[in-house]
């Protein structure tokens, strides 16, 4: 294999330990929403939106932020979030 392929390789690794991260940060963020008097709720486990699995549409393989909002019953206008911004959605 060239050198650039062993290159972009590593930079996808990489960008697998990011996602790992990232996740960790979510699943946290989750438990101390979610705990016993914490009380906050998530309507489902999406983290990313805007993504594509179609080969035409390859600036959408690659997620731009990943979030999740939380509910809580006693408190129905607050929304709380977090999000995880990871590319600027414009930049192709």
């Amino acid at each position: 294999m060239s050198t650039k392929g062993k290159d972009m390789l590593a930079v996808l690794n990489e960008a697998g330990k990011v996602f790992r991260e990232v996740s960790s940060l979510l699943l946290s963020t989750e438990r101390s929403m979610a705990g016993a008097k914490a009380g906050w709720e998530s309507p489902n486990s999406y983290a990313f939106s805007y993504g594509s699995y179609d080969y035409r549409k390859p600036d959408q393989w690659f997620p731009s932020e990943v979030y999740r909002f939380y509910f809580h019953p006693k408190y129905p206008s607050v929304l709380a979030f977090v999000t995880v911004v990871l590319r600027d959605r414009d930049d192709k």
